[in-house]
């Protein structure tokens, strides 16, 4: 609608007979009508996919693969913010179904699987390392928006080489997520040379 009416004002107002002052009310009225209803207003939005699947996350401009990842979420979303959020990193030679699938087996023995979505990654190498930081963050909130995910329930978790990719993250981008949980061998302290002890003992 909005292009139609950026098209049609030339003329329409070129063939207005009306005095100047009525044919200048008439511009704004066409321009604000022109802002106020954006191109594919009237196009549904897709809703998020549901189930456990497997997919591609890929970068929206170029099409280009970012990351390969696994999702569960509950077949039927809440209308509100009510699920919680469980990322999950795979070890050392891992995959995407590694701790992911560990994951969804344990809430849904203990009947909390439609209370959360769980989705985990595959690092661009053998493990996870600095360059997958920024394809990896925007997958995360890429999740975050598709779904009807409560910030306050978002929850990382690794195993090895996984559990060493929890505290970088959460320590300098806190927003991504309240909780984390790393088993590891050598994980590193956060910046200031604090213990992460808070964090990795908290159990999801």
């Amino acid at each position: 609608m909005t292009p139609i009416l950026l098209m049609l004002a030339p003329a329409l107002i070129a063939k207005d007979p009306r005095p100047l002052e009525e044919q200048t009310m008439s511009r704004f009225l066409i321009l604000a009508l022109s802002l106020a209803v954006p191109a594919g207003a009237g196009e549904a939005k897709a809703p998020p996919r549901t189930g456990d699947f497997k997919d591609d996350f890929k970068d929206p401009s170029t099409g280009t693969v970012l990351m390969k990842y696994r999702l569960r979420a509950p077949q039927k979303l809440p209308d509100r913010n009510h699920l919680g959020l469980i990322i999950c990193f795979h070890g050392l030679n891992g995959n995407e179904d590694g701790i992911t699938g560990f994951a969804i087996e344990a809430v849904s023995r203990n009947g909390l699987a439609d209370q959360y979505v769980i989705a985990g990654g595959k690092s661009k190498g053998d493990g996870w390392a600095e360059v997958d930081d920024k394809d990896l963050l925007a997958w995360i909130e890429w999740v975050k928006r598709s779904y009807p995910i409560d910030p306050r329930r978002v929850h990382l978790i690794g195993m090895s080489n996984g559990g060493w990719m929890v505290n970088p993250l959460l320590f300098p981008w806190p927003h991504i997520g309240c909780l984390g949980r790393s088993d590891a061998e050598g994980t590193p302290d956060p910046p200031g040379g604090h213990q992460p002890c808070a964090l990795e003992k908290i159990a999801l």
